[in-house]
């Protein structure tokens, strides 16, 4: 990861001791309420799992206003109660750990049916990305583990379009969405691609993290001495795989299960904002979440942003205002943003 980048990712990560405080309420009678704070951004690329992990938990009554202590930033906050939705947050920056009211709605239980067909060990079942506006409460469901072949059952905010991710312990993935009045079936059934990558004079390049476009953060694999990674990906996966280290990158198509991806330097593209914004939130879905830990972040007035052929899909968010998306396509490209309040 560059420098640049790097640095303002581990002024987000590394902030310490901050309190974050809200209050919640229930449509329905509820005598307590369940606050979990899971980390964000590259603490979360240890393990498939990790992001499932709490860094804490507390009970705490609703109505009345609630005060937590958190060591580091970022966090996803996620607050639950029996026969409610969830309701999740993402706090980013120490500005923003004051967290708006939280109103949690009754909810329906909704059944997901997990058939895994290659799939190891428990299943992380969680929430999807950061949503349209950042600093928003969302309704969605609890995170959980459930077990192969077997349904678990999450409550669901009615009429509201919840979409979660299953997670295998090798990384491999499913998306489901849960909206709706029935339940939902979910097949893991996984393949093992193998990637190869090296440099342009064809050595083979060690300790390089690749990822498929996808892959949620956290199933990154690593290159070996031989150069070769080895990704647990659905079978109904296609698209490309993704090699980044920050200075240096590259993609390729999987064909017959494998890839070969050249290392090349990456040029990065300079973003210029309309106007001064809050701290911008990147996602360059060209490079997936797996190798970036979540989002760039950059200064309010711009920056510059990666760009690994063949690019793809930009979104920018900031907080207070809606999410806009560009269209990545040159390495010499300038790249122009205005966001709506």
């Amino acid at each position: 990861m560059v420098l640049g980048v790097a640095l303002l990712l581990l002024t987000a990560a590394s902030v310490q001791a901050h309190q974050l405080s809200g209050t919640v309420y229930c449509e329905a009678n509820c005598p307590q309420a369940t606050v979990r704070l899971f980390p964000l951004g590259e603490k979360n690329m240890a393990s498939p799992h990790q992001p499932g992990k709490p860094l804490r938990t507390a009970e705490v009554t609703p109505a009345t206003a609630f005060t937590l202590e958190v060591d580091s930033l970022p966090v996803r906050v996620e607050v639950s109660a029996p026969g409610h939705a969830a309701g999740v947050i993402e706090v980013w920056f120490p500005e923003h750990a004051t967290l708006p009211p939280l109103w949690l709605p009754k909810a329906v239980t909704r059944s997901v049916q997990i058939t895994a067909t290659g799939s190891k060990g428990k299943l992380l079942v969680m929430d999807r990305e950061v949503g349209d506006r950042v600093g928003r409460w969302r309704w969605s469901t609890p995170t959980t583990f459930a077990e192969a072949g077997k349904a678990v059952n999450v409550p669901v905010a009615p009429g509201v379009f919840t979409s979660l991710t299953v997670v295998d312990e090798s990384g491999c993935f499913a998306f489901v969405n849960v909206t709706g009045g029935k339940g939902a079936p979910v097949s893991l059934r996984c393949r093992t691609v193998t990637v190869t990558v090296h440099d342009p004079q064809g050595k083979p390049q060690a300790n390089v993290r690749v990822a498929a476009e996808g892959m949620p953060v956290g199933t990154a694999a690593l290159t070996g001495p031989d150069g070769k990674a080895r990704l647990s990906l659905p079978d109904w996966w296609k698209g490309r795989v993704v090699a980044w280290t920050g200075e240096q990158g590259g993609s390729a198509r999987v064909s017959n299960e494998t890839a070969k991806i050249v290392l090349r330097p990456v040029a990065y593209l300079p973003l210029v904002t309309a106007q001064p914004y809050p701290t911008l939130l990147v996602f360059p879905r060209y490079i997936p979440s797996a190798l970036t830990g979540g989002p760039l972040l950059l200064s309010g007035t711009g920056g510059r942003v990666p760009f690994i052929p063949p690019g793809g899909e930009m979104e920018i968010l900031a907080y207070g205002y809606d999410a806009t998306s560009l269209s990545v396509e040159s390495p010499t490209q300038t790249l122009g943003v205005r966001l709506s309040p």
